[in-house]
């Protein structure tokens, strides 16, 4: 691989309620001309729940700005493009969800990150993933929190990057679904994140998906050529190792690792 890549903007669609783009954590890091709310059919992406707030700080609330947290990303240039496809509630329709994960490759996202699940598998959402890793776009999707298989439930069985939720002794947070679909798991109990007004702690594979979705932005801009395949196989084979030896149910490969992960795409571009 070439080392004489220039580093860009690195752009990360948030499917969710909408963003707090007002927010002073994350004000310079939204793209609102690019976002798009298909609950409504317009262009004002405010979250008018909380949750994609909460998602989108985790992967890049400002950091080094004396405000809040800081996100994954830190000070790298990575920005989201807000696509509201839940409702108030938390609510969505499958098709909304398929438009707006279409409008997300099809407008430049790198990574595109589902925090939510449907209580079955949807074909058109599966197509729609597929459609988007076809335009380049490194999907990462939200195990569920119903502790049960995750395989027959969309977006977290239609091949997306799936993450399971991990508590603070490296076992499964005892909502998080589990199952062969599983790639990675990442930290999600007492997650604080930006929400509108300020910040709380959540738990959820909601908060464990942004995790995974920020390190795989990490490696993507510290390399731009690098396809969906390729981030894959960048963070499933630098995981720390937990649970069950090797692949399990529970954890996927094992716990995400950015270290690691940034280490071996260094020594790839040698």
């Amino acid at each position: 691989m070439a080392s004489n890549k220039t580093k860009r903007e690195i752009k990360v669609a948030v499917l969710d309620t909408g963003v707090d783009y007002t927010h002073p954590d994350l004000k310079n890091r939204v793209l609102k001309s690019k976002g798009y709310n298909f609950v409504d059919n317009n262009s004002d992406t405010m979250d008018d729940n909380g949750h994609g707030t909460h998602v989108s700080g985790i992967i890049a609330a400002n950091a080094n700005d004396n405000i809040g947290i800081a996100g994954i990303n830190g000070t790298l240039d990575v920005k989201i493009i807000p696509i509201k496809v839940l409702n108030s509630n938390g609510e969505g329709e499958v098709n909304d969800i398929v438009r707006g994960i279409k409008y997300a490759a099809d407008n430049g996202a790198d990574i595109i990150n589902l925090s939510f699940g449907a209580n079955e598998k949807s074909k058109s959402i599966a197509e729609a993933i597929s459609y988007a890793k076809s335009k380049g776009a490194f999907v990462v999707a939200a195990a569920g929190n119903d502790n049960e298989d995750s395989d027959n439930i969309s977006p977290a069985g239609d091949g997306a990057f799936t993450v399971a939720a991990m508590s603070y002794n490296y076992k499964k947070a005892s909502f998080s679904d589990y199952g062969n679909c599983i790639k990675v798991s990442a930290p999600g109990v007492e997650i604080l994140s930006t929400v509108p007004g300020g910040y709380e702690a959540w738990d959820g594979t909601s908060m464990a998906a942004p995790v995974a979705t920020g390190i795989a932005a990490m490696v993507k801009a510290e390399d731009p050529n690098l396809s969906p395949s390729q981030i894959e196989d960048v963070l499933d084979s630098t995981t720390k190792d937990i649970m069950s030896k090797g692949k399990d149910k529970q954890s996927g490969y094992g716990l995400i690792d950015a270290y690691n992960a940034i280490k071996k795409v260094k020594q790839l571009e040698k």
